[in-house]
């Protein structure tokens, strides 16, 4: 992995409305901000939920990922505990065009996510 790379994250959950998605998204943010070699932020909501505008960013967070495979470890172990509470969550990491999809159902074998991570990363 480059020394400092840069990842959009993007949450989905067909079940929940807009709101709770950007709460859930929010509470992640924060969560992966506490975290070494991670930080996190969500790109200001251009409007207000539920009126007219871009809603891309919804549910989007831009990562800054610094160092090497255990910052790989932090995340995934962060974002297994965020599908174990909603399961219905769906998870997009994109990086310099790549992207990667992750659900509930990639967790259950936590070794075969962290290969599909760490290939995706490049480590």
């Amino acid at each position: 992995m480059q020394a400092n790379a840069q990842v959009f994250l993007r949450l989905t959950d067909e079940r929940a409305d807009l709101s709770t998605l950007q709460d859930i998204t929010q509470r992640l943010a924060n969560r992966l901000d506490c975290e070494r070699d991670i930080s996190a932020s969500v790109p200001n909501v251009a409007s207000v939920l539920g009126k007219k505008g871009d809603l891309v960013t919804l549910g989007t967070i831009v990562l800054s990922l610094i160092g090497s495979g255990g910052v790989v470890v932090t995340l995934l172990n962060v974002l297994r505990s965020y599908v174990e509470q909603v399961p219905e969550l769906k998870i997009d990491l994109e990086k310099n065009g790549n992207k990667v999809s992750l659900s509930a159902h990639n967790f259950k074998d936590l070794n075969q996510t962290q290969e599909i991570i760490n290939k995706f990363f490049g480590s």
